[in-house]
């Protein structure tokens, strides 16, 4: 009874302590008072509570350690989940630095034209074959009506991807006929260097499509090497799928397949019937 009202008594000192007590310490302070009350009355009940404490005790650390609750056991499913994350991880930090690696050599590497503000687009293949020309000429003026647009080219195929090839298809002075190299053919207007940016090295570029530019070649770099010309190169016959010209330009060698790719021998035509392709490059940023 005394024991009691001890607590009723502690109870309303604590309802006045400063709120910097934390609420923890209070209720610890009350429980110390109640067992101590309880103890001093009934020394039986004193003991049965000091078992029922240290039994709860003994119960908290085997929770805390794992030893009983459905605690995982360290067995070998757990060490293959180890094993398994280790792995995905390798994995996931490996193709990021592959990634990342190829970005790099894209953004770096120079393919040896102008791919800043370039767009093309294939002319739909429905179009009639004979009504091709026209329809061209018409888009390339609609297309440099725009304000947006500093420069339009066509072409046969795009630069970045140049895979029509021939072979046994060209000659000139001091052929070894023996030798029939698989030549890259492109086709290009009088825009494609100024549009693309290609260098050269020697000559000039077409001027227009018709007059005595429509049996011009062009040849790159490798191709001159290749074939072993004789300088000064300017200026020499050359033939090409049948028709006799003149080398007028030496374009410097630019990537027109995979960068992975070794650089072949490629010649550059002006033939208007072969294009289906359009290159503009925007002046907007």
């Amino acid at each position: 009874m005394h024991g009691a009202l001890a607590i009723e008594k502690r109870t309303a000192a604590v309802a006045r302590i400063d709120g910097r007590i934390g609420l923890q310490k209070v209720l610890i302070h009350i429980h110390i008072e109640a067992v101590s009350a309880f103890g001093a009355d009934d020394p039986g009940r004193h003991r049965s509570g000091q078992a029922e404490r240290s039994a709860g005790r003994q119960n908290s650390v085997k929770f805390v350690v794992g030893e009983s609750y459905g605690a995982v056991p360290d067995g070998p499913s757990q060490k293959s989940l180890v094993v398994l994350q280790f792995t995905i991880s390798v994995m996931l930090i490996m193709g990021t630095l592959v990634i990342y690696r190829q970005m790099n050599f894209i953004q770096n590497d120079d393919p040896g034209y102008n791919r800043s503000q370039v767009l093309s687009f294939a002319l739909p293949p429905t179009i009639n074959r004979s009504n091709r020309g026209s329809v061209m000429l018409a888009m390339k003026r609609e297309l440099l009506a725009e304000n947006t647009i500093e420069s339009v080219a066509t072409s046969n195929q795009p630069v970045v991807n140049i895979g029509s090839t021939c072979s046994e298809c060209a000659d000139w002075q001091g052929h070894d006929t023996s030798y029939q190299p698989r030549i890259a053919q492109l086709s290009a207007d009088a825009d494609f260097q100024k549009t693309m940016q290609l260098q050269l090295k020697l000559g000039r570029w077409f001027t227009d499509d018709n007059g005595t530019d429509k049996k011009s070649f062009i040849l790159n770099e490798t191709a001159v090497k290749n074939f072993k010309l004789s300088t000064p190169v300017i200026g020499q016959v050359f033939i090409f799928k049948g028709d006799t010209g003149s080398i007028t330009g030496i374009v410097k060698d630019f990537s027109y397949k995979s960068m992975h790719e070794k650089i072949g021998p490629l010649v550059v035509f002006n033939n208007p019937a072969w294009r289906n392709h359009f290159a503009y490059s925007s002046s907007f940023r």
